[in-house]
């Protein structure tokens, strides 16, 4: 089912699919235009390793 949904969705990406399984229903997606937001990533970059990495990764870019 997983493997159908993925082809029947261009937006379906990465996120949808880690949180459509098992053991996830506590994670949530976050809209991008939050995430992009400077001021609701203010001193991340401080505390967390590799923070432009992981932004990327979480934006899909």
């Amino acid at each position: 089912m997983r493997s159908s949904a993925v082809g029947q969705s261009s937006q379906y990406n990465w996120i949808s699919y880690f949180l459509s399984h098992p053991g996830h229903e506590i994670l949530l997606d976050v809209p991008h235009s939050f995430i992009e937001d400077g001021f609701n990533l203010l001193e991340l970059d401080r505390v967390v390793p590799h923070f432009k990495l992981a932004l990327s990764l979480l934006l899909d870019k």
